[in-house]
């Protein structure tokens, strides 16, 4: 996790407006998803982290 103020070329490469923000991204920087908002259940945020890791190893 980063503060937008802290690293603002972050927020402008991955278009930060609200927050929280989240991205997951591969090695190499690319967004693999993103979405706004708190995630209140662990279980939904396993499942974004899931269906991230299934994107990559297609």
């Amino acid at each position: 996790m980063i503060e937008s103020y802290e690293f603002p070329e972050f927020a402008e490469k991955f278009k930060v407006y609200g927050v929280p923000h989240n991205a997951i991204i591969d090695k190499d920087g690319n967004t693999i998803t993103e979405w706004e908002g708190a995630i209140a259940e662990m279980e939904i945020f396993a499942n974004k982290i899931k269906e991230s890791l299934e994107k990559v190893s297609k």
